[in-house]
C-alpha cells in the first residue's frame, strides 16, 4: 500500500527521499505530512490525512510515548495501592509499613519521573495534546494525594516513626502531577469544535486556527521546503508549487469517498 521504508521525519524529508512520482502529484499530501504530529488536524484532511495516519500506525509512531503514559498510570495506582492495607483499614491482606511506604514512594517517584520525561521528550509548547498524557498526570496527582493521606495512617498502624520522608515524596509527586496536568491542558493543542454540518475544508480551517502561531509557521515552513524539493526533483512544476503556497493549509485535501 505504501512505498515508504520509514516514517518521514518531515514533509521535506519525504519530498527528498520518495520515489513515488504519482503520489507526489497529490499536492495535498505535502500538507498532511507537514501536519504529521497533529492527529486532530490529520483526521480532517481527507484521503491525504488518512494516508499519513496509516503510516503512523504502520511504523508505530508514538508507541514509546504511549508505553510511558500507560506505565505512569500503572505505577502511580500501584504505589498508592500498596498503602491500602492494615488493621485500621480492615483489609484482608496486610503489608508491613516498612515495605508498603517504600513501595508507595518508589511508585510515585517512577510516575513523576515518567511525567518529567514526557515533557522533556514530547510535550513541547504548541505540541498536540495527548489525552493519555493528561490522564497520566491527573492519576499521578490523585494517587499522590491518596498516598499522602494513607502514609501516616499506615505508619501509625505499624508504629513506624520515620514516615515523614515518604510523606514528603508522595506530596512532591502529587504536585508534579498537578503541574503537569495544568501545563498540558494550557499549552497543548486540542481539537477544535467543528459544527456537524461543516464541510471538510471548513473543519480544516477551524482546526488550523486552533494551532498557535509558532506551530502554524513551522508547518508552513516544512510545506514550502517540501514544495521546493519536489520542484527541484522535477516531480511538480514551479507554477503548481507557487499556486499551492498561496492556498490555505490543507485546502488541497481530497474528501474520502
Amino acid at each position: 500500500m505504501t512505498s515508504e521504508a520509514r516514517f518521514p521525519a518531515s514533509a521535506a524529508d519525504w519530498a527528498n527521499t520518495s520515489s513515488d512520482r504519482e503520489r507526489a502529484k497529490r499536492i495535498g499530501l505535502v500538507d498532511a505530512l507537514a501536519a504529521r504530529e497533529y492527529p486532530s488536524l490529520l483526521k480532517r484532511m481527507g484521503e491525504e490525512g488518512a494516508y499519513v495516519e496509516h503510516l503512523r500506525r504502520r511504523f508505530r509512531v508514538g508507541a514509546v510515548r504511549s508505553f510511558v503514559e500507560y506505565t505512569i498510570m500503572l505505577v502511580a495506582v500501584l504505589g498508592a495501592g500498596a498503602l491500602f492495607s492494615g488493621r485500621t483499614l480492615r483489609i484482608e491482606y496486610d503489608f508491613d509499613a516498612a515495605i508498603a511506604l517504600p513501595v508507595a514512594s518508589a511508585g510515585m517517584v517512577v510516575a513523576a519521573a515518567g511525567l518529567i520525561a514526557l515533557h522533556v521528550l514530547w510535550l513541547r509548547p504548541a505540541a498536540a495534546r495527548s489525552a493519555e498524557g493528561v490522564t497520566a498526570a491527573v492519576i499521578t496527582a490523585i494517587a499522590g494525594v491518596v498516598a499522602a493521606v494513607l502514609v501516616p495512617i499506615k505508619a501509625a498502624d505499624w508504629s513506624m516513626s520515620d514516615w515523614h520522608v515518604h510523606f514528603g515524596i508522595v506530596i512532591g509527586c502529587a504536585l508534579i502531577g498537578a503541574v503537569s496536568a495544568v501545563v498540558q491542558s494550557v499549552t497543548g493543542v486540542g481539537s477544535a469544535k467543528v459544527p456537524s454540518d461543516a464541510s471538510m475544508h471548513d473543519a480544516i480551517a477551524l482546526q488550523w486556527q486552533k494551532l498557535p502561531e509558532r506551530a502554524r509557521l513551522q508547518l508552513l515552513t516544512d510545506r514550502n521546503d517540501a514544495l521546493d524539493i519536489l520542484v527541484d526533483r522535477g516531480f511538480i512544476s514551479e507554477s503548481k508549487a507557487s499556486a499551492h503556497r498561496e492556498r490555505l493549509f490543507g485546502s488541497a485535501s481530497s474528501p474520502i469517498p
